[in-house]
């Protein structure tokens, strides 16, 4: 923040621009827009990397889940006591043998043979990974995308930044247009009023009729007029300057209208529009998103391969049957879907014309401008050189009427009209350097080149 000293003291241009860029809301949206882009594509390059998922989850089911084998355990009772009856009685087992057969098998077919295969309630937790191994270019496409967006936002802060640029040097040396031109005012108010004393006192001597008394009060009613006037018009400049810059103007403007012995030539400003002018190099990034567009159409013809993983952490009351771990790749193609691809493709396509015929015509825009505002630039460093001789004269020539009108050979109107040509030659003076100031933050920012501003400030010519 700027210390509120040094804005007692004065604001000069610079305190302005700080100002300007810390309180502009319209601004400070395009900073944030900015960040959200760039926190987008940190997201969207995250696609590169293996997606991981950490999963859980408790079931409780009607009952056990199980295979009951009682009759396969009747069968094979009635198989081995059929089995030691026939061999007793033919001889091939002794009573002894038998027995033991028996009581060998007895406890296993005594036993209880359900198998149960899961519980009815279970907890398990499991971790699964998919990796993306090729996409048809999709995650290329969507990255890019992400960072043609993300320099899109850039562009745009750039396009606001030098358009507030412009505007505050309209409104900052407006504010000093409008105060030159009040204290013109105020000295030709000034002037009249002592032209009046001396031609009320030369009437009250006889020597110049009433007339040309009233003709000298009538011309300042119409100077004071102006003075109004050109007061209004600096409380206006005040207010839209204070409005720019998020504060209160203090009553002092340090800094002074100013212009150059000379410009570069309209070749170089036009270069440089065409290469560094945010506005078109975002029409460009508009090409370059089409383009990444016509990726992405392109790939939904192609299919998908990704690897996929999963591996159980943790379990409670968990089948064995179910193994622990599993690692596989799929495929996956879109077969048909109503040609809903192939249309997408071609309209992404012409997206990409399209966007072709947009920059072309930005660019021609821009050219147009540079020119007007080079040769308005041109023209208003011309007017003001030209004004300067035209003030000297000006200046001698109201001294000229002065004398001759003191001497009583010069009538009080001429002596008015040199004072009021004196005024309107340095009212005209002003507005040109005005001019030219604005037609430079103009031409500057049309060429990309605002941030050269104070270039051309450091090397002025202050009126």
């Amino acid at each position: 923040m700027i210390p509120f000293k040094l804005l007692a003291e004065g604001l000069t241009f610079d305190m302005a621009k700080e100002l300007m860029m810390t309180n502009n809301l319209e601004i400070r949206s395009a900073q944030e827009a900015v960040e959200v882009k760039e926190l987008e594509l940190k997201a969207m390059r995250g696609l590169r990397y293996p997606s991981i998922d950490l999963v859980g989850g408790y079931v409780l089911m009607q009952r056990d889940v199980g295979i009951e084998l009682g009759g396969t355990q009747g069968a094979l009772s009635d198989a081995a006591q059929h089995f030691i009856g026939e061999g007793v009685s033919s001889g091939i087992l002794s009573p002894d043998v038998a027995q033991f057969i028996a009581n060998a098998i007895s406890p296993l077919l005594a036993a209880d043979w359900s198998i149960i295969l899961q519980k009815r309630s279970s907890m398990v937790g499991a971790v699964s990974m998919v990796q993306p191994i090729y996409m048809g270019g999709r995650i290329d496409a969507a990255v890019e995308s992400a960072e043609i967006a993300a320099n899109s936002a850039r562009y745009q802060l750039e396009a606001i930044l030098n358009s507030k640029l412009t505007e505050l040097v309209e409104c900052y040396y407006g504010v000093i247009a409008a105060e030159m031109a009040l204290d013109v005012r105020q000295q030709v108010v000034a002037g009249i009023k002592s032209h009046l004393a001396d031609a009320e006192a030369m009437e009250s001597e006889g020597m110049i009729p009433r007339s040309e008394v009233l003709y000298v009060r009538y011309k300042l009613s119409e100077a004071e007029r102006n003075l109004r006037s050109a007061h209004n018009k600096l409380i206006i400049a005040r207010e839209a300057l204070s409005r720019l810059i998020g504060d209160s103007v203090s009553d002092k403007l340090t800094s002074r209208i100013f212009v150059v012995d000379e410009i570069y030539s309209l070749d170089y400003y036009i270069e440089n529009g065409i290469n560094f002018n945010p506005i078109l190099l975002n029409a460009k990034s508009k090409i370059a998103l089409s383009e990444q567009g016509v990726k992405v159409a392109r790939a939904e013809l192609l299919p998908e391969v990704a690897a996929f993983g999963g591996a159980t952490i943790v379990s409670h009351n968990l089948t064995d049957l179910i193994p622990r771990w599993s690692v596989g790749v799929g495929i996956r193609l879109k077969l048909f879907d109503g040609l809903g691809k192939e249309r997408r493709f071609q309209a992404a396509k012409q997206l990409n014309r399209v966007a072709h015929t947009a920059v072309s015509d930005a660019e021609s825009g821009i050219r147009l401008i540079i020119e007007n505002e080079y040769y308005s630039s041109i023209n208003s460093l011309y007017d003001v050189g030209s004004m300067q001789a035209t003030i000297e004269f000006a200046t001698n020539y109201l001294q000229a009427k002065s004398d001759g009108f003191n001497e009583g050979v010069t009538p009080s109107s001429e002596v008015i009209d040199a004072q009021l040509a004196l005024s309107a030659a340095k009212l005209e003076q002003s507005v040109a350097a005005f001019t030219f100031c604005k037609s430079l933050a103009r031409l500057l920012e049309a060429s990309g080149l605002s941030h050269t501003f104070d270039e051309y400030n450091q090397k002025a010519i202050f009126l």
